[in-house]
């Protein structure tokens, strides 16, 4: 125990001259608040003392430090647990009842930091105590916010916030460190400019604003560790003090400057209503963000010196090995382009990319597939045509399922007739109903499907609806309680804010499907929301329909979509994977049959994508295609542009415009290069959101999956592969009624600008 008092002789000595120090008063006349500020400055100048020496052991051996960034650190009064862990508060209370005093009276004129509100900040203080307990260095960094949060109070029976003032007789624990303050640039512009033969960059025209730290001690248990927490306060850099405003009358506009920096860190969670308390919110996170980092990183060049460059050569040293570890372990294969990117960013700015490798840098969450795999025989494959039969082939060495029978096909044909459908299977569900898709509308389209869904759950339907954690936002956020409420079991896929599946939150699931009873499947390209079926005229949304392509079925088919929402659902929920399923029986090929197509990271191998190139390469006549954002990667373009120059017939419909201008501009690389081999495009006035691609008059493929880099290497896609003569022309027909709707692409050679425009956003934009 680390008694920052020997006995109760030497603190009554102490203290006593602390309070005349500082109220030029005998500690018999001084107020309550003069002896809390007197007792606070003894214990703060020791805690800083133990500060100092914990500092240089940590430096001395060398031990890692620990920094918690957090907008709020509810700390709370702090005299107390400083007595208490520095083991003297039963004598100092004693040495106080001598001179007549009570301590708890004099503990409460401490003021409560209204650093911060609630759980949050309870839990940064709670870590802050914890790890100056265990001999962490563990060091906070927030805000020093000038008048907290608000204070409730009750006027004329209504409640009204007013400013909690606490700083209004000063902090006593808190020492100013000027000598630390930064300067922190908001707004402004890049420009270069040379300098001894190199270039340089810097921000010019910004708001410059000063950011002035403020220290408190944390004293850990037994006080042998003392570290801090770093609060900042927003001044301005320079003050410009308007004189001639002043005298005019305009007091408020003389020191404006001063009102405008110190906004920042006025109070906590300011109103974001409106845009300018949203930018505020933003300056403050930037601020004690900003400020913190170069605050230890002033720390750690402190400590090493000239070794300082070798912390970015150990970060770049560290995110290889993670790369080339992940790569080769997690089976995360990437496209040569995609692994350069990633690469060069890890040695060229591995402070950012690592980071952004560790969370968004996965692409498969299963491992490779064993080689020579074992083979199995299907009748349908000595049967089918050649072009199906070479894809049934390689879905067998890619280990889909074998193909099914199935009936009653139903492709819809607009948005009408695919909504009669969806509420025809959801309302014909009667014991379970099986619901996955990435946007559920916050519109009239996603509120008559849930009212749907909880109707059918009172009617004692085992409901489940699986939504993706990020495309939940998409739609508006659908009311998730009042679904759970009505009996309706609801999952979120990998939530991008607290899912424990760390490093996947750019794994999205995109697979849409309806089933009801295990029988009944509903499928293909449309969100449940307005936009993909008959839009929404309301005035508020005015959300016009777009094209799009489902369809329905029934039959054995279907139990591969069971199977597969069925092992979505568990993932989602953290629950047990669902039992292997063993191959089926081979197809009986004298009725129509069909094979499911998952594609994603929950495959070892790229499924969807194979078969396309694959399909390309084996095309003996025509391709047919739709889809809304066209961005191949090199190899499936090389693969369609081979297959137009030997003769086959490709024809691709996509939308003039789509509701991704990004992907609108990085396109025309690949069109061109179509084009040029003798492809024909297509461009429909409409949003067109279908996928689907026909090869031949034997092949398919429907469903969920773009032909761009997300859905081909990193979504989870469901498509389906249909063998059937009759269902490949639906499709074909379907696609080739949008063709006739939609005018020739014609490519221009682009200026050399453009081309380099488009090559850099293929590269920054749409690698993995």
């Amino acid at each position: 125990m680390n008694k920052i008092f020997d006995n109760k002789q030497e603190f009554t000595e102490l203290y006593r001259d602390a309070v005349m120090s500082i109220s030029g008063k005998s500690v018999e006349a001084a107020s309550d608040l003069d002896r809390f500020n007197a007792l606070a400055k003894l214990v703060a100048e020791k805690a800083r003392t133990v500060a100092t020496k914990s500092d240089a052991r940590v430096t001395a051996e060398g031990k890692k430090r620990v920094y918690y960034f957090s907008i709020e650190f509810l700390i709370g009064r702090l005299l107390d647990n400083y007595l208490l862990n520095f083991g003297v508060r039963d004598m100092v209370a004693e040495a106080l009842d001598d001179m007549g005093f009570d301590l708890s009276v004099i503990e409460n004129q401490e003021p409560d930091p209204a650093l911060g509100n609630g759980g949050l900040g309870r839990l940064a203080a709670c870590f802050l105590d914890s790890m100056a307990a265990e001999g962490i260095a563990g060091y906070g960094n927030g805000m020093r916010y000038r008048y907290g949060l608000f204070k409730q109070e009750i006027v004329n029976g209504s409640q009204v916030e007013a400013t909690d003032e606490w700083l209004t007789h000063g902090y006593p624990w808190e020492v100013r460190r000027q000598d630390k303050a930064v300067t922190i640039k908001f707004g402004g512009h890049v420009e270069g400019f040379e300098e001894n033969g190199r270039t340089f960059y810097r921000t010019v025209d910004t708001q410059d604003i000063l950011a002035v730290p403020y220290d408190i001690p944390v004293v850990g248990y037994a006080g042998e560790t003392v570290n801090k927490l770093r609060v900042w306060a927003a001044e301005p850099v320079e003050e410009h003090f308007d004189l001639e405003a002043f005298n005019r009358g305009d007091y408020a506009l003389a020191d404006a400057e001063r009102a405008e920096a110190e906004a920042i860190s006025a109070i906590l969670y300011p109103n974001d209503a409106g845009e300018h308390g949203r930018l505020l919110r933003l300056k403050q996170e930037y601020l004690f963000v900003s400020a913190g980092i170069y605050s230890l990183l002033d720390t750690f060049e402190k400590e090493h010196g000239e070794n300082w460059e070798l912390l970015d050569l150990l970060l770049v040293m560290l995110g290889l090995a993670v790369y080339v570890g992940a790569s080769q372990t997690l089976n995360q294969r990437r496209h040569p382009s995609a692994a350069i990117a990633w690469v060069l960013g890890i040695v060229l700015l591995p402070f950012v990319t690592l980071p952004l490798y560790l969370a968004f840098g996965r692409r498969k969450v299963v491992a490779s597939r064993a080689a020579n795999p074992p083979r199995r025989e299907m009748i349908a494959v000595s049967q089918a045509h050649p072009t199906a039969a070479r894809s049934l082939q390689l879905g067998m060495a890619m280990g889909l399922p074998d193909p099914e029978n199935y009936q009653e096909l139903n492709i819809h044909q607009d948005g009408t007739h695919s909504l009669a459908a969806l509420r025809r299977i959801i309302s014909g569900a009667r014991q379970t109903l099986d619901v996955s898709t990435f946007v559920l509308g916050r519109d009239v389209l996603g509120d008559e499907i849930i009212a749907l869904l909880k109707q059918r759950a009172h009617a004692g339907v085992k409901v489940r609806l699986l939504v993706d954690g990020i495309g939940i936002y998409l739609g508006g956020y659908p009311d998730l309680k009042g679904l759970a409420e009505a009996g309706v079991q609801v999952a979120r896929f990998v939530p991008p804010f607290w899912s424990p599946k760390r490093g996947r939150t750019n794994l999205r699931n995109h697979r849409k499907m309806v089933l009801a009873d295990g029988v009944h499947l509903w499928t293909g390209g449309r969100n449940l929301a307005a936009e993909y079926f008959e839009g929404d005229q309301r005035p508020i949304l005015g959300r016009k329909p777009w094209l799009d392509l489902s369809f329905d079925l029934a039959g054995e088919l279907v139990s591969q979509a069971q199977a597969q929402f069925i092992a979505d659902w568990n993932f989602a929920r953290e629950a047990q994977a669902p039992a292997h399923r063993e191959p089926t029986a081979p197809t009986d090929t004298t009725k129509p049959y069909a094979q499911l197509v998952a594609s994603g990271p929950d495959q070892p191998d790229d499924t969807f994508f194979t078969l396309l190139v694959s399909g390309c390469f084996t095309s003996e006549r025509r391709i047919l295609a739709v889809t809304p954002y066209f961005v191949p990667d090199a190899s499936l373009l090389t693969s369609l542009t081979l297959a137009a120059r030997r003769g086959i017939e490709i024809d691709l419909v996509i939308p003039a415009h789509s509701n991704h201008r990004l992907a609108d501009f990085a396109r025309h690389r690949s069109l061109r290069d179509l084009v040029v081999a003798g492809g024909h495009v297509w461009m429909h006035p409409r949003m067109i959101h279908a996928k689907a691609i026909v090869i031949d008059d034997d092949l398919a493929l429907a469903g969920s999956a773009n032909l761009d880099g997300r859905s081909l290497f990193l979504n989870y896609e469901m498509m389906i592969a249909f063998y059937e003569r009759k269902a490949v022309h639906g499709f074909s027909h379907w696609i080739n009624d949008r063709k006739h709707e939609s005018v020739l692409y014609i490519a221009q050679k682009p200026t050399v600008l453009r081309e380099l425009a488009e090559g850099l956003i293929l590269w920054l934009a749409f690698q993995l």
